[in-house]
C-alpha cells in the first residue's frame, strides 16, 4: 500500500488503535504529523467533488493533531530532533 493510500484509508478507530501501540514520544509525534496530513488531504478531497461542508470540517480538525504534535515537543522529556 502507498503512502498516499495509507493516509486515504485513514479512520479515527485505526488511528486511536495506533496511537496505542506507539513506542516513543518520536514516533507518536511523527503519527500525529500524519494524522493533519490525512485530515488537510481529505479536505482537498471532498473539496474536488464539492462536498464543502466535509471540507471546511476536515480542514478545521487537522490543526488539532499539529497542536497534539506540538504539545508532544514542548515536553522536556521528548528526545531533541536532529
Amino acid at each position: 500500500m502507498s503512502e498516499f493510500e495509507e493516509l486515504r484509508s485513514w479512520s479515527p478507530t485505526a488511528a486511536a488503535a495506533h496511537a496505542h501501540s506507539l513506542k516513543s514520544a518520536r514516533e507518536a509525534h511523527a503519527h500525529m504529523l500524519k494524522v493533519a496530513a490525512a485530515r488537510r488531504l481529505r479536505a482537498l478531497e471532498r473539496a474536488g467533488v464539492e462536498r464543502l461542508e466535509d471540507s471546511d470540517y476536515w480542514k478545521q480538525v487537522a490543526p488539532s493533531a499539529v497542536n497534539k504534535a506540538k504539545a508532544l515537543r514542548a515536553d522536556p522529556e521528548f528526545p531533541p530532533l536532529p
